[in-house]
């Protein structure tokens, strides 16, 4: 089922904040270019803990709704 995908996803994205990667690791700037509805909203190295944070925080809940918003018994 879709909604066991999505939870699948979202315990491997946070499990990445855990004691899967060092604080180094995590602190690594990474190239990033976000773009929400045509609007740019970042493009500028950013620390990978704060990706992982936004995702597991912000994308992964928002996103989960916007499915289970299409599901027939919605």
């Amino acid at each position: 089922m879709l909604r066991n995908r999505i939870a699948l996803q979202a315990d491997a994205v946070c499990s990445l904040g855990g004691s899967m990667l060092s604080d180094a690791e995590l602190d690594v700037l990474v190239p990033t270019r976000l773009v929400s509805n045509g609007e740019l909203l970042v493009d500028q190295p950013v620390p990978l803990r704060d990706l992982l944070g936004g995702l597991a925080g912000t994308e992964l809940p928002g996103h989960t709704r916007q499915i289970l918003d299409l599901a027939p018994n919605a």
